[in-house]
């Protein structure tokens, strides 16, 4: 049986999607979904973070015994990168942590965002440059945006990771970014 909505009121309150295999799929298992990120950040912790900030230390300490000015300059670059600062990056998705969100700024959020452990496979020659990433480099990257956490946990989920894809950043009129994940485009052999 195809996927298909049924039930839905006036507002928009309860939508319920039948999958191929016959599940139900309705708000509830969404508000589980977020919960259970909720829970399973919380029991992350900090980790994610120290470790972020750990590898661009070394980073820079091995860039120093090179003596290469250019290297210790580009040693912390790239680090964390938010995927709506990412547009046409092409990655290597590796490994998926959820991190409990502190910003206070941010209504609406699910109170979470993932960390992603990536490795860079291509893009813009500009964004690379300006977002100090390298080709075959390692990036984290970084989003709330609930479509795009629901991708990478689906794929988690599915034992697809490690997952080639495309960020695919579009600014809107309202001058927010929306971000998704996408295939790598095809190209000639």
């Amino acid at each position: 049986m195809p996927a298909k909505g049924t039930g839905s009121s006036a507002s928009g309150s309860e939508v319920e999607i039948h999958t191929h295999d016959g599940q139900v799929v309705n708000r509830d298992s969404l508000q589980a979904f977020h919960t259970d990120m909720r829970e399973r950040a919380r029991f992350i912790g900090e980790d994610r973070a120290d470790e972020v900030m750990m590898k661009q230390a070394l980073s820079i300490l091995a860039a120093a015994a090179s003596a290469d000015t250019d290297a210790i300059m580009r040693a912390d670059m790239g680090g964390t990168v938010q995927c709506r600062d990412a547009g046409t990056l092409e990655v290597e998705i590796l490994s998926m942590d959820p991190v409990i969100s502190t910003r206070e700024d941010i209504t609406g959020g699910n109170g979470y965002y993932i960390s992603m452990s990536c490795t860079v496979l291509g893009g813009e020659e500009d964004m690379l440059t300006k977002l100090g990433l390298q080709i075959g480099g390692e990036v984290v990257l970084q989003t709330g945006a609930e479509l795009f956490v629901l991708k990478v946990a689906a794929l988690e989920k599915a034992g697809a990771l490690p997952y080639r894809g495309r960020i695919v950043a579009i600014p809107t009129r309202s001058g927010n970014t929306v971000v998704k994940l996408g295939a790598i485009p095809r190209r000639a052999q």
